[in-house]
């Protein structure tokens, strides 16, 4: 055995979020299975007074290993946490999904469609560390430090010492952040948490603004890494400095329910010169009322005074609550699996959902329901009251998309709100035609999309298997437009030959001035040569600004410093 260092992104949102996993095994509680640790999922909500930041986390190993180091423009206003139900109800209810209407002539052929994806508190303060603890507490399984330093090396050495250890590779991106004034959020899970215990973090901040920075993911990412951004406000949300791409229909895989999917993203946003975002839905967040609390949905009076742990936990699961890891790790702290249960061989799962066949066992253990209620309502009731009151106070949700590798995350995504762009809906149908013959096949077939675009199948095939050469547009372009998007007005269309122009004029200008730029071009027909209208600025870090401050720069990368024992 070897004890080495693992720098691995936080994962925050896929293409639909899988159900909470002791739901899935049809039971209340399930052994805990492998989490795919290979993309970033963020929900912002920006408003009036600042800017909230509901980050999934999520984790494999041992508890004592977990360390998590988050930059942010200015020291949080509140740290709490959140519950993943958030994530699980609106990316199932935002995933693209793509189907196909069919309108044949004779015959008998029919094709349904489906859908495409179903710390410790005793931190050293600043003196000759050169690093300053500007706060510190703790909040749900968290203990949390937030600190600033003038130094990279005195920051990292600091870290270190006090259990956030990072590898040298982290050192280039901590100098990045600390040269633009970062403080950063120090996490780590109390010593008698366990992983089970993880649940998304919430950071309230004081500014409007909100960015993505990536330069700290690129330590830790993998090629094509998915990203997701869900952005709440009073408009649709667009990404300021990267582009806006719009996916080629013909690409899509339309008869396997998109399963191509996220190669035809990858392959779109690669034309955008790697930085660029799919939106993939963009409208009101009426259907989401009522969607996560309503007054009386949980009642815990219902548990008060229950002395029998069998019978609380029955109750407990009428009340409707959230069947995810947190019940289980509450499950695994108030009523744990007795010895003698343990050592007859019977699994966590069969006990914890028949309790009642072992009340003679539970019954040598004492039981604190009062103190099992209130993190139930800390850690879940709570948490869903104010992520139900955080989708009320917005009008609208956008959810946005993209692939990135690591030689791409130079230039730190920020997002604006434009109000005179239109809905997206995540709901995708073509209108198949053709002519279908005796043996229920189609001959003939056109699609045509909603964009009034269409493609001509020369194969004969059965509707629900589709044509057996899919590769039918595979000399097409993924992306259909590569756009620059403002505050207002329509989006900007590039060229493709000048979109690698543009991207580099955004690694040194202001997005305003290369939108304006992107504008003439695109009323003159082009001139050829495309200069620089104002003095370069470095834009590379969430932080810079025409006026240097103001900016709310959450560091929502998330690279999440994990240690762990690994074998040779």
């Amino acid at each position: 055995m070897k004890k080495s260092l693992l720098v691995a992104t936080v994962v925050l949102l896929p293409t639909i979020v899988r159900p909470p996993q002791a739901a899935a095994c049809g039971g209340f509680f399930c052994q805990q299975v492998p989490i795919d640790q290979s993309g970033e999922y963020i929900l912002f909500s920006i408003g009036d007074k600042g800017v909230r930041a509901y980050i999934q986390i999520q984790y494999q190993g041992a508890a004592s290993e977990f360390a998590w180091v988050v930059p942010v423009m200015t020291a949080p206003t509140k740290i709490g946490v959140g519950v993943q139900q958030v994530f699980t109800t609106l990316m199932n209810a935002t995933a693209p999904q793509f189907r196909i209407n069919w309108n044949v002539m004779g015959g008998t052929c029919f094709a349904s469609p489906r859908s495409a994806g179903a710390l410790d508190a005793g931190a050293t303060d600043a003196g000759s560390s050169g690093v300053q603890v500007i706060d510190k507490g703790e909040v749900g399984p968290y203990n949390y430090v937030v600190v600033s330093a003038m130094e990279a090396d005195k920051l990292k050495k600091w870290l270190d010492d006090n259990g956030f250890v990072q590898p040298a590779s982290a050192q280039p991106a901590l100098t990045h952040y600390v040269k633009q004034g970062f403080v950063f959020v120090a996490i780590k899970l109390k010593r008698d948490a366990q992983v089970g215990d993880i649940q998304p973090l919430v950071l309230d901040m004081g500014h409007q603004e909100a960015c993505v920075p990536l330069v700290l993911t690129r330590i830790a990412a993998i090629p094509d890494m998915p990203i997701y951004v869900m952005v709440l406000g009073q408009a649709r949300a667009v990404p300021r400095n990267w582009f806006e791409v719009e996916l080629n229909p013909r690409r899509i895989d339309w008869f396997r329910n998109g399963s191509n999917y996220r190669q035809v993203v990858t392959e779109a946003v690669n034309e955008a010169a790697g930085r660029g975002f799919v939106t993939e839905y963009a409208n009101d967040t009426v259907r989401f009322k009522q969607s996560f609390y309503t007054q009386g949905r949980y009642d815990l009076t219902r548990l008060q005074g229950i002395t029998d742990p069998a019978r609380f936990v029955q109750i407990m699961l009428g009340l409707g609550l959230p069947r995810d890891p947190i019940i289980q790790s509450l499950l695994r702290k108030y009523i744990p699996m007795p010895a003698s249960v343990r050592q007859s061989g019977v699994t966590e799962a069969r006990f914890y959902n028949n309790l009642t066949a072992y009340q003679r066992d539970l019954a040598g253990q004492p039981f604190d329901g009062a103190a099992f209620i209130k993190d139930l309502d800390d850690r879940i009731v709570t948490p869903l009251k104010e992520a139900q009151q955080m989708v009320d106070g917005q009008r609208y949700l956008t959810r946005m998309f993209t692939t990135v590798s690591p030689e791409e995350m130079t230039r730190d995504p920020l997002f604006d709100f434009n109000p005179d762009l239109n809905t997206v809906s995540n709901i995708h149908t073509a209108e198949g035609t053709g002519t279908c013959s005796g043996d229920g096949r189609v001959s003939g077939a056109t699609l045509k999309f909603d964009t009034g675009e269409t493609i001509t199948i020369d194969e004969t095939f059965f509707p629900f298997q589709g044509p057996s050469n899919m590769n039918y547009a595979k000399d097409q372009p993924a992306a259909r437009r590569v756009q620059l998007v403002g505050p207002s007005g329509p989006p900007i269309t590039l060229a493709r030959n000048r979109v690698k122009a543009f991207d580099e004029l955004l690694n040194t200008m202001e997005a305003s001035a290369v939108r304006a730029q992107a504008k003439a071009e695109e009323t003159s027909a082009g001139d050829g040569g495309v200069g620089p209208t104002e003095a370069p600025r470095k834009t590379g870090g969430c932080s810079i600004s025409p006026t240097g401050s103001g900016w709310l720069p959450l560091g929502l990368a998330l690279a999440a410093l994990l240690r762990r024992r690994r074998t040779r």
